[in-house]
Protein backbone atom coordinates (compact mmCIF):
# COMPACT_ATOMS: atom_id res chain seq x y z
CA UNK A 1 0.00 0.00 0.00
CA UNK A 2 1.11 3.83 -0.48
CA UNK A 3 2.34 5.69 2.18
CA UNK A 4 2.26 2.95 5.17
CA UNK A 5 5.89 2.20 4.67
CA UNK A 6 7.54 3.88 8.27
CA UNK A 7 10.40 6.10 7.38
CA UNK A 8 13.86 5.12 8.70
CA UNK A 9 15.70 7.21 11.02
CA UNK A 10 18.00 8.37 8.70
CA UNK A 11 15.61 9.17 6.32
CA UNK A 12 13.66 11.40 9.17
CA UNK A 13 16.65 12.99 9.92
CA UNK A 14 17.59 13.75 6.01
CA UNK A 15 13.39 15.34 5.79
CA UNK A 16 14.42 17.32 9.15
CA UNK A 17 17.86 18.53 7.45
CA UNK A 18 15.70 19.66 4.39
CA UNK A 19 12.94 21.17 6.28
CA UNK A 20 15.23 23.26 8.39
CA UNK A 21 16.71 24.58 4.91
CA UNK A 22 13.85 25.50 3.53
CA UNK A 23 12.89 27.12 6.57
CA UNK A 24 15.51 29.27 7.41
CA UNK A 25 14.85 31.22 4.36
CA UNK A 26 11.14 31.97 5.31
CA UNK A 27 11.62 32.20 9.43
CA UNK A 28 14.02 33.93 11.46
CA UNK A 29 16.46 31.06 11.75
CA UNK A 30 16.67 31.52 15.94
CA UNK A 31 12.67 30.96 16.08
CA UNK A 32 13.02 27.17 13.98
CA UNK A 33 13.25 25.39 17.01
CA UNK A 34 10.75 26.81 18.68
CA UNK A 35 8.68 26.59 16.00
CA UNK A 36 9.69 22.89 15.35
CA UNK A 37 7.96 22.16 18.55
CA UNK A 38 4.83 23.91 19.02
CA UNK A 39 1.76 23.58 18.09
CA UNK A 40 0.94 24.96 14.44
CA UNK A 41 -2.30 26.03 14.16
CA UNK A 42 -2.00 25.65 9.89
CA UNK A 43 -1.14 22.20 10.99
CA UNK A 44 -4.12 21.57 12.77
CA UNK A 45 -2.02 22.37 16.35
CA UNK A 46 -0.37 19.39 15.36
CA UNK A 47 3.72 19.95 16.27
CA UNK A 48 6.26 19.81 13.11
CA UNK A 49 8.56 17.55 15.01
CA UNK A 50 5.54 15.42 16.08
CA UNK A 51 4.45 15.07 12.36
CA UNK A 52 7.94 14.86 11.36
CA UNK A 53 8.30 11.58 13.38
CA UNK A 54 4.97 10.14 12.43
CA UNK A 55 6.23 10.04 8.67
CA UNK A 56 4.40 13.04 7.81
CA UNK A 57 7.18 15.01 6.09
CA UNK A 58 4.54 15.73 3.31
CA UNK A 59 2.28 17.60 4.79
CA UNK A 60 5.02 19.75 6.31
CA UNK A 61 6.96 19.99 2.75
CA UNK A 62 3.40 21.45 1.64
CA UNK A 63 3.21 23.78 4.71
CA UNK A 64 6.62 25.23 4.25
CA UNK A 65 5.78 25.48 0.08
CA UNK A 66 2.96 27.53 1.18
CA UNK A 67 5.29 29.84 3.17
CA UNK A 68 7.63 29.81 0.28
CA UNK A 69 5.17 31.02 -1.97
CA UNK A 70 5.40 34.74 -3.25
CA UNK A 71 3.10 37.08 -1.16
CA UNK A 72 3.00 34.20 1.66
CA UNK A 73 2.96 36.12 5.79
Amino acid sequence: MRGTRRPTGVERFAELSALVERLARVLDPEYLPIWLRKPVPALGDDKPLDLLAGGEYRRLSALVAELESPGAA
